[in-house]
């Protein structure tokens, strides 16, 4: 939409206040508005910014918008107020309608200029008067005589000592005094001679007597309520003194069918007929599957003279066989 601005007009803002009121600031602004062409009619978005130019120049005082004010038949009239901006320099008012800035600027003339002079402003200061002439000197009063000398008065008699006064308190302890000078260096000790030579310790037993490397494939291992070993088992002999036997077995196993369950996994000794329960001397928890899991078992321990039967065991509830495989060694030492 075009717009333009064919005429304005500045007022007087009148106040219906007693004499002794304060002048008010404002005044009366009177547009003409066209809109392509024709009277504008409608409510529109109004600003209106004063400046010290025709144009460019700068601001003086806050812009004012007012937002959707009435016009009829393509005339409008509007307060408006820039306190303390009429100083006697000539202003311009710059008219923006919807964001759409009309021009030219339209000049502030005479009514709201005049308000400078109600302002209270101090005019310049007037001449200095001419001095006065100066008073003339007061006479000075005459001196007065010197009084007689008075006669000498007679020493009064000496006083007594007085009593001795009490003793004072004791003052405060004084400054730590400076560091004394370090002493001499004391006398260098003599070097003390060297120990003996330890005797040669004896030498040891001698370590590994049999190494047994294990891997073989596994029977199937049944159900069963106690430790039964996993063929094959291994013939370990201890002879002369009692012996350490470790050994270390990886055994990969799974149900063929069937659900998890739970089994306990170990290395077992036995004597050589092989009809003792086999004693487990370490073994671990598991749950086996019918995925392929590996658990590994170390275990060490202390037998007596004779023929052992050593070997990887188990021991678990269910009625589906476990199979697999079994890897490690077997290690006698003294």
């Amino acid at each position: 939409m075009k717009l333009r601005m064919l005429a304005a007009a500045l007022l007087l803002a009148m106040s219906d206040a007693g004499a002794s009121s304060v002048q008010s600031t404002a005044f009366t602004y009177q547009g003409s508005l066209r809109a392509n062409g024709q009277p504008a009619d409608g409510f529109y978005d109004m600003s209106f910014t004063l400046y010290d130019a025709a144009t460019g120049g700068n601001v003086v005082g806050a812009p004012q918008a007012i937002a959707q004010y009435p016009v009829v038949g393509g005339q409008f009239t509007i307060d408006l107020d820039f306190p303390g901006t009429f100083t006697g320099q000539q202003r311009w008012i710059e008219v923006a309608i919807g964001g759409q800035t009309l021009l030219p600027r339209q000049a502030v003339n005479t009514v709201p200029v005049a308000q400078f002079a109600l302002n209270g402003v101090i005019g310049p200061p007037g001449a200095t008067g001419a001095t006065g002439p100066t008073g003339a000197t007061g006479a000075n009063g005459s001196t007065g005589a010197t009084g007689a000398t008075g006669p000498t008065g007679i020493d009064g008699p000496r006083g007594g000592d007085g009593p001795a006064g009490a003793t004072g308190a004791t003052g405060a302890t004084g400054s730590t005094g400076p560091q004394g000078a370090t002493g001499a260096t004391g006398a260098t000790g003599t070097t003390g001679v060297n120990g003996a030579t330890g005797a040669t310790g004896a030498t040891g037993p001698s370590g590994v007597v049999q190494v047994i490397p294990v891997a073989a494939n596994l029977d199937p291992i049944a159900k069963s309520p106690v430790f039964v070993f996993a063929t094959p088992t291994y013939s370990v002999t201890v002879s002369g003194a009692s012996k350490h036997v470790t050994a270390t077995l990886a055994a990969s196993l799974q149900y063929a069918s069937g659900v998890a369950n739970p089994i306990d996994i170990g290395v077992c000794y036995a004597d050589a007929s092989g009809t003792a329960t086999p004693f487990n001397f370490f073994y671990a928890n598991a749950m086996a599957s019918t995925t392929v899991q590996t658990y590994t078992v170390p275990g060490s321990v202390l037998l007596a003279p004779g023929t052992w039967t050593i070997g990887l065991c188990a021991l678990h509830s269910s009625t589906n066989p476990l199979i697999g495989t079994m890897t490690g060694y077997i290690m006698v030492t003294q």
